[in-house]
């Protein structure tokens, strides 16, 4: 699917990415947009690990 200079040009770009972020005080944020303001829970720890992501669908669903 890609030629053998992507692994090669991505690995580079990652690599400036890691020391942006080391040495200029870059840093890295997660936006998430929706139609509604309760469409999602307030948090994301619905994204991260399966049980944590049922109790807090079930946290939410229950406050609506």
């Amino acid at each position: 699917m890609y030629d053998d200079i992507f692994p090669r040009m991505f690995d580079l770009h990652l690599t400036g990415c890691e020391l942006a972020m080391i040495y200029s005080g870059t840093m890295a944020f997660q936006v998430q947009f929706a139609k509604q303001i309760d469409a999602v829970p307030i948090t994301r720890e619905y994204i991260y690990d399966g049980d944590v992501a049922s109790d807090a669908q079930v946290k939410y669903q229950a406050s609506r």
